[in-house]
């Protein structure tokens, strides 16, 4: 699977703007060409090895709104020394959650997901927020 797509983007201080447009139909959807994606994103050193980070981004789907959403990031950082940092973030979207059975079978709900669960289905919302801890290194 591949998409087509180009961007153009800019920055200024600590923000930066980015606009994403598909050229060819989005992820194989038929008819979504034309697919776009807002991305504001901003980055501010606190000093003392501490940062905050935050980003809005709205993805609207060529003739398919019900797949358009908007998505969040709220995240600290903290530069720990020797390459090391950690990070958290709050990530969360508005993407629609009606998740009920017939939602999934008949595909009504872009991003509820399913699979068997003993003996049943269980049905799983695909825009849940969330908090991610990361720690990570540069070499």
């Amino acid at each position: 699977m591949h998409n087509t797509e180009g961007y153009i983007a800019g920055s200024w201080k600590f923000l930066s703007l980015k606009y994403s447009r598909a050229f060819t139909d989005y992820f194989l959807v038929p008819d979504t060409k034309g697919t776009g994606y807002l991305d504001l994103s901003a980055s501010y050193d606190l000093g003392g090895g501490w940062g905050v980070n935050g980003h809005v981004g709205h993805l609207t789907v060529h003739n398919f709104s019900e797949a358009s959403y908007t998505d969040y990031r709220l995240g600290v950082t903290k530069d720990l020394g020797s390459g090391w940092t950690a990070a958290a973030s709050l990530i969360d979207t508005n993407a629609r959650d009606d998740c009920g059975a017939a939602d999934v079978i008949t595909g009504g709900e872009p991003y509820c997901f399913s699979k068997p669960d003993g003996g049943g289905v269980k049905t799983y919302r695909g825009g849940n927020g969330a908090v991610v801890l990361s720690i990570g290194k540069t070499f």
